[in-house]
């Protein structure tokens, strides 16, 4: 199965899939929890500083729960 893309229409969005014989397979999706549909979000990074004891600086971080997409696969349980 490969993954073609993110389909987002309005507030609805869904996962594209095709498999090895063409066939088109669709995931709805709903926006990431963990990033609020950002794709990313501010992490801290230690930054060494051996004068004044170090810091830690902010940085953007890709989301590892969406990858990125800012969008995850609609869980069927909920």
């Amino acid at each position: 199965m490969k993954f073609q893309g993110l389909e987002v229409t309005g507030g609805t969005a869904r996962f594209v899939f095709y498999g090895t014989d063409g066939r088109k397979f669709v995931e709805p999706a709903m926006v990431c929890k963990e990033c609020s549909g950002e794709g990313e979000y501010l992490g801290e990074e230690p930054v060494v500083d051996y004068e004044h004891g170090g810091y830690l600086k902010e940085v953007k971080v890709t989301c590892q729960t969406c990858e990125g997409y800012g969008w995850v696969v609609e869980d069927e349980e909920a």
